[in-house]
């Protein structure tokens, strides 16, 4: 996996985005590795990088003024106060995090098996929206999104070469739009995408309505 690699689909990727979300929520991970990493990501996350503080550099400085990249880089570290800059790659990280989840769950896994997965880690998880009609659903989706300010693990139909496949999406908003996230923010491409309304129930009603989410505590 490389940072210009789409991700869309994978079940891996949703997972440990959606899990880091949770966890960045405040709630613990019951996975000591993955609790580990998402700790990592945290910290990494607050401090400065190094390339990019260099670039900013270089945007600043006079036009006649030149400094080599390596050498301002090299100053920079030698300045600045400890943790300052970051020493691990945020994506590393993420992939450290894809990584040990694939150790513990196949990216074929069924739907039983990733809802058996998750809530092994978040006892929290439900699976589904219990209302039967398409607008209950979508009253149960709305009234989530309000109560959680979270996203949610779904399957959806989609075509390709081969026919319909099942994919796993994060949705982030329901309205008359259902947009979906990024499933890996740490890469290098953006990869939010949205359904109209209608055509998002239709992909998800192919595959059983299936989603998984944060229940309440």
């Amino acid at each position: 996996m490389d940072k210009t690699t789409s991700k869309i689909g994978s079940l891996s990727s949703n997972l440990a985005t959606f899990l880091y979300l949770i966890h960045d929520k405040g709630i613990k991970i019951q996975d000591q590795s993955i609790s580990a990493i998402c700790h990592k990501i945290d910290a990494e996350s607050k401090k400065l990088s190094l390339s990019e503080t260099v670039e900013l550099f270089n945007r600043v400085i006079p036009s006649e003024v030149s400094i080599d990249a390596d050498v301002l880089a090299a100053f920079l570290q030698e300045n600045a106060n400890d943790n300052v800059f970051r020493t691990e790659d945020i994506f590393d990280l993420a992939k450290d995090l894809i990584t040990a989840i694939e150790e513990s769950i196949s990216s074929e896994a069924t739907f039983a098996e990733a809802f058996s997965w998750l809530q092994e880690r978040i006892p929290q998880i439900q699976s589904g929206f219990e209302a039967k009609s398409r607008s209950g659903k979508i009253h149960a989706i709305r009234h989530y999104e309000f109560q959680q300010s979270l996203p949610w693990l779904a399957r959806v139909a989609n075509r390709t070469d081969s026919g319909l496949v099942e994919q796993w999406i994060m949705v982030e908003k329901v309205t008359e739009v259902v947009h979906c996230m990024d499933p890996n923010p740490w890469d290098d491409i953006e990869e939010e995408f949205s359904y109209s309304l209608n055509d998002f129930m239709i992909r998800w009603e192919l595959c059983g309505y299936e989603a998984l989410f944060l229940g309440e505590a």
